[in-house]
């Protein structure tokens, strides 16, 4: 796999679990803490540091930007 894609197994899972995390953010009203154990997150904390490597911001400060137009 990271012959052909240039990353692991486990990141290529990871990435796509923080997609459908952002994507249930945008979608739902769900709380944070649920989305990161529907996305395969043992521990909130470790959804959290995942998300904001990923995309800048923490999930609340996402769903604040994107959904609730906060700034």
């Amino acid at each position: 796999v990271k012959r052909v894609t240039g990353r692991n197994f486990k990141e290529l899972v990871t990435e796509e679990r923080l997609k459908q995390g952002a994507a249930m953010l945008l979608e739902t009203k769900v709380s944070v803490e649920e989305i990161s154990v529907r996305c395969g997150f043992t521990n909130v904390n470790a959804f959290y540091e995942k998300f904001k490597g990923k995309y800048g911001v923490t999930p609340k400060q996402f769903r604040s930007r994107i959904v609730e137009g906060g700034k």
